[in-house]
């Protein structure tokens, strides 16, 4: 921090002996007095002009920026004639790698599979700051995950099949949808807003086809995973021998094998969405869909769904007291047991919770659609 100084540091007397030729009369001074302000006041007009230009501008460049990200911007952009492949998808997810969650990475990997399950090769995933590698230019589907914020920096090739995915949101743009060929989302609400532009699907979570996980040894009791932190809940766990806690951004930065690895070597597995996002009431975290398809037992927030397909063998809790009251019943259990429940819950999510024909149907068209565009 910079040494406090005098407020009179470094000003200097006039030098003394001066004569009077070299003072102004009191007449000079109010003359000139006058002219400084007549210039003061000259410049300051001339300097509101200049604010009302700058303004002005500055509004236009918003107004152009928000065209870019919503209009115009979807036919600019290098690769928008490169030769496409129809059968390759690429993922363009809106937000920075090392800031998305466990729950956006677990709804990209379920993206991933349900594209490879219809018969497409993901050829990659870019990210905000580098969402356009070259090396993704030629896909026939380009599918852009809409992160936290929409995109402002869109571009797509006109030869391509080109499909906005919105995941968990507060609001969006109706303007957002346009330029698509076709638009998902986790959340029911956004249908409502998209029939006029584009028409929304509803997809929902669901199994994911993990090797189950069956732990030789327990590193820890519970390996609490959360999107808002519980200082409470996290107080609750200590007085287990072994607790492990992580943010879901920081367990989203690890590898799938050290995730896969962090998830066999809990007794429970607990994943606390919390209600700060305006969810859908019925919303089921592609997050908890990912634990469940390892089979590990898992603690989460009360949904019915989710309840329907696990068959009762997850333990799901509806507030803070409830949520370490469970955590205690579980871990109350004989091991063998509460690794029984997860199995189970993982089969029944495979039997109930398996992509729908339709719509592997309609991602397959996509592909076909983007050849006849080529």
């Amino acid at each position: 921090m910079a040494n406090d100084k005098s407020k009179n540091a470094g000003i200097q007397s006039p030098a003394p002996g001066k004569g009077k030729a070299q003072r102004a009369s009191g007449k000079e001074r109010a003359q000139a007095a006058v002219s400084t302000l007549k210039a003061s006041a000259e410049t300051a007009a001339k300097r509101q002009k200049a604010c009302k230009r700058l303004m002005g501008l500055k509004i236009a460049v918003i107004v152009l920026a928000a065209l870019i990200g919503f209009g115009a911007g979807t036919l600019a952009g290098k690769g928008r004639e490169a030769p496409v492949d129809r059968k390759t998808v690429a993922f363009r997810i809106g937000a920075q790698k090392n800031v998305i969650d466990y729950d956006m990475l677990a709804a990209a990997d379920y993206l991933d599979y349900l594209f490879r399950r219809a018969g497409y090769e993901v050829i990659g995933r870019s990210y905000a700051g580098d969402l356009y590698p070259e090396r993704l230019d030629g896909a026939g589907v380009n599918v852009f995950v809409r992160g936290f914020v929409s995109f402002f920096d869109l571009r797509m090739n006109e030869r391509s099949q080109n499909v906005y995915y919105m995941h968990r949101f507060s609001e969006f743009f109706e303007e957002e949808l346009r330029g698509y060929g076709y638009c998902l989302s986790s959340q029911k609400r956004a249908q409502e807003a998209g029939n006029g532009t584009c028409p929304v699907m509803f997809l929902p979570g669901g199994f994911v086809p993990h090797e189950r996980l069956e732990p030789d040894e327990y590193a820890y009791d519970v390996l609490y995973i959360y999107e808002y932190y519980d200082p409470d809940y996290d107080a609750f766990i200590q007085r287990y021998a072994r607790p492990k806690v992580y943010g879901g951004a920081g367990f989203a930065k690890l590898s799938a094998e050290e995730r896969a690895e962090e998830l066999r070597k809990a007794r429970l597995v607990v994943y606390d969405m919390s209600d700060a996002v305006q969810d859908d009431a019925g919303y089921v975290p592609y997050a908890a869909y990912d634990i469940i398809s390892y089979g590990r037992p898992l603690l989460t927030d009360r949904k019915t769904r989710l309840e329907a397909e696990t068959g009762g063998n997850a333990w799901l809790f509806g507030n803070p007291e409830e949520m370490k009251r469970l955590t205690a019943e579980a871990l109350n259990l004989p091991d063998g047991i509460r690794e029984q429940k997860g199995a189970a819950a993982r089969e029944l999510l495979r039997e109930k919770a398996a992509p729908a024909p339709e719509l592997l149907q309609k991602l397959r068209q996509m592909g076909k659609k983007s050849e006849k565009s080529a």
